[in-house]
């Protein structure tokens, strides 16, 4: 086995596996370790696909299911159901980058598969050509040793041919026939022979022992081509070709090994940025500050201003300034919650804190002075939100930015209007106008529908 050391050339390694007396069958083994390599790591990738890919489904079906259940009246409003609408959609986008991850590992399997498939048709018609070169060159050395073993009988035969004639010559004797001796020269050799009679055995004997000598001869030359052709052509060639096939086998599991570990390592970094986005990802919010989202009291107090609207002014239990005289509690109340000034996830409670002003303008001022049946800043946002926002996901349900719903409110409340949006980009985005139109619309001096006309539309 020193002659196989590794940093040999090329041409050495060949040199001494074609000397080597099984050489071919040491190749064909590493060659069969490699392919069952191959389909080891074929199996795995496959199985870890289908991982991912129940792992996809399960993901995706809790989803749906506890989207079902967002609009049961059970379920808690305001801030909490805005953030948990957003935690699902979260688990949606991490579910479905799952099943990209398992649709790149079924990729990788088919791609190793249709190496394997191509290396393993070679490595088979190797193996028999191998056996078929083999096969001819044993019968050819058959054939040598009979051929060789016909001269040395007809060989014989003269030898016992020269020695009955000598004996003949020398004594007149006569000697007992052998039994190895072929049928004409015992024939001869079986009756009283003459000197003519031994030298015609003698003549044929060696005619025979020519034409099998010829014939050892011819069929020696065959075999040694035969072996030649074997040793320095078929079996070089071979080995060659059968040491390339491995060594790209073993590129080719490396490089897709490589793949496999790219695809893995985007997977998590692509969990990991819908779990908690970087801070290029405008406008794009993790897990955490969906969850900081949440004002608790912001929304109790929004239930009972709903309640009290709801069910008392309906049931005609309060009066019109009782109602009105509850709202602004309520407002003031919300307005003096540590969430509501502190919150920085939230637009719709940041922008209620003590520093923002509420627009000066009932909604029925507003028609009065824009001279139209709805609001100019109504039609504005509507307008854009039905040109750009049709087919998005999650409208008026998903928060805008804060920094860029509080400048439009800004705007607002010091111009009293604010830009036409005739195009998108970062600011002018559908969950920015959506959220600001809501923020509006909650700021109402008298809300949406005012208290004196409640008893009316309630």
């Amino acid at each position: 086995m020193a002659d196989l050391d590794p940093t040999r050339s090329h041409r050495d390694l060949i040199e001494s596996l074609s000397e080597m007396d099984g050489g071919l069958s040491l190749l064909m083994d590493r060659t069969r370790q490699t392919l069952n390599s191959t389909k080891d790591v074929m199996s795995f990738l496959r199985r870890r696909a289908l991982i991912e890919e129940a792992y996809c489904q399960n993901m995706l079906r809790l989803a749906q299911d506890m989207g079902k259940s967002l609009h049961k009246e059970e379920v808690r409003e305001g801030t909490f159901r805005s953030a948990w609408c957003e935690i699902i959609n979260l688990h949606e986008a991490v579910a479905l980058n799952h099943i990209r991850f398992s649709n790149h590992l079924n990729e990788i399997a088919d791609e190793l598969n249709a190496q394997f498939r191509d290396k393993d048709r070679v490595r088979r018609q190797l193996k028999e050509t191998a056996s078929k070169q083999k096969k001819t060159l044993t019968e050819a050395e058959k054939s040598l040793d009979k051929f060789k073993e016909k001269y040395e009988h007809c060989s014989e035969d003269l030898e016992k041919v020269i020695l009955k004639k000598k004996s003949a010559n020398d004594s007149g004797a006569r000697k007992n026939r052998s039994k190895s001796v072929s049928n004409t020269v015992a024939m001869i050799l079986g009756r009283d022979s003459s000197v003519a009679d031994l030298e015609k055995a003698e003549k044929e004997a060696r005619n025979k022992v020519e034409h099998s000598n010829d014939a050892y001869k011819s069929q020696l030359s065959a075999t040694n081509s035969a072996r030649t052709d074997y040793f320095t052509v078929l079996l070089p060639s071979m080995l060659t070709a059968l040491k390339s096939i491995t060594e790209e086998g073993d590129l080719s599991l490396s490089l897709h090994l490589a793949k496999y570990s790219r695809a893995f390592e985007n997977n998590i970094f692509a969990d990991a940025s819908i779990v908690k986005p970087l801070e290029s990802q405008a406008g794009s919010r993790g897990l955490m500050p969906i969850v900081e989202s949440i004002d608790n009291e912001g929304d109790m107090n929004e239930y009972f201003a709903r309640m009290a609207r709801q069910k008392d002014l309906a049931a005609g239990l309060l009066s019109p300034s009782t109602q009105a005289h509850l709202n602004s509690n309520l407002h003031a109340m919300h307005l003096a919650s540590p969430r509501s000034a502190s919150s920085v996830n939230n637009p719709a409670s940041s922008y209620l804190s003590p520093q923002s002003k509420p627009p000066l303008l009932t909604l029925e001022r507003q028609v009065g002075r824009d001279n139209a049946p709805v609001p100019r800043i109504v039609l504005t946002c509507t307008n854009f939100i039905e040109k750009y926002g049709v087919e998005s996901e999650g409208i008026y349900r998903l928060s805008g930015q804060n920094s860029i719903v509080k400048q439009l409110k800004e705007e607002l409340d010091t111009t009293g209007k604010v830009a036409e949006f005739d195009h998108l980009d970062q600011t002018f985005d559908v969950n920015n106008i959506s959220s600001f139109l809501k923020l509006y619309f909650r700021e109402l001096p008298d809300g949406l529908i005012p208290v004196r006309l409640y008893d009316t539309f309630v």
